[in-house]
């Protein structure tokens, strides 16, 4: 199960483009913000076709296919980005991000050192780095670009979010709570604080407090394709399966990149179903 936390430990990021005061550009963001990436990408190859030697504009659209998960065409951009301007630090942010996630972890960690020595105020750089040492198991290194980040914004919920997560991995239960409740806290309008709590509280096995944490995600996103999966596993752990099958299908439905994380539990609920 916590394979298919870390799944989601990194879309979470706020990988979010530079404001500028093009119309283009403006609306690109807008459309980012509200959790709409291919419209933001649209909307960012418009800007790039008016404005072609744009690293902002590349940067922007790399960001957006990187919440696609289109991971080529994400770091096709960054490149591009940082051709048009070498001292780019969150297109090497963006680019770091995107070859972690295509395996590349010695090329990332480069990148997102190189973002930080260009903006020691980085904030994004940090939590991904936090987030690549947690998955490489390199704990103490993970805390402290956690801690990196919150040093330059005590108020991120997202920082609260992956320090929790951190303590998640080492097992240390009372820290994990400890951290995942202050990011409720801080960003109580963010449905990831919520699903990554409700994820802990399923894996030490207090359902009840997992799916109000589900609920409270789909309260603020009745679409949030996480929620509906973890909630559908929990129905399944109390052996409401047609419940299960359905809350399920309807998050693999909205993001199908949650299939290699939610199919062995799919298969268990159809399977029950059966009988």
């Amino acid at each position: 199960m916590k394979k298919f936390v870390f799944i989601f430990l990194f879309f979470a990021l706020k990988v979010f483009a530079q404001n500028t005061p093009d119309e283009l550009m403006d609306t690109g963001n807008e459309y980012f913000a509200k959790g709409n990436p291919q419209k933001a990408a649209e909307y960012y190859t418009q800007y790039i076709n008016v404005f072609k030697d744009s690293s902002r504009g590349y940067t922007a659209r790399g960001n957006a296919y990187l919440l696609l998960r289109d991971f080529k065409s994400a770091l096709v951009d960054f490149k591009m980005a940082l051709f048009l301007d070498s001292n780019n630090s969150r297109a090497y942010s963006g680019r770091g991000t995107c070859y972690f996630f295509i395996g590349s972890i010695t090329d990332a960690v480069r990148d997102l050192n190189k973002s930080i020595a260009l903006d020691p105020n980085a904030i994004l750089s940090y939590q991904t780095l936090a987030s690549i040492y947690t998955s490489e198991g390199k704990f103490s290194e993970a805390l402290l670009a956690a801690d990196n980040a919150l040093r330059i914004n005590p108020n991120e919920g997202e920082s609260y979010r992956i320090k929790g997560t951190v303590y998640y991995y080492m097992n240390d239960t009372s820290n994990a709570i400890a951290y995942l409740d202050k990011a409720v806290e801080t960003a109580p309008d963010n449905p990831r604080m919520y699903t990554t709590r409700g994820a802990f509280f399923k894996d030490i096995g207090r359902l009840d407090l997992a799916m109000a944490d589900y609920d409270k995600a789909l309260q603020i996103n009745p679409e949030n394709a996480e929620a509906l999966a973890r909630k559908g596993i929990v129905f399944l752990l109390q052996k409401k399966y047609q419940e299960a099958v359905d809350y399920m299908e309807k998050g693999l439905k909205l993001d199908p990149g949650l299939e290699g994380g939610i199919k062995k539990y799919l298969d268990e609920a159809k399977s029950n179903l059966k009988k």
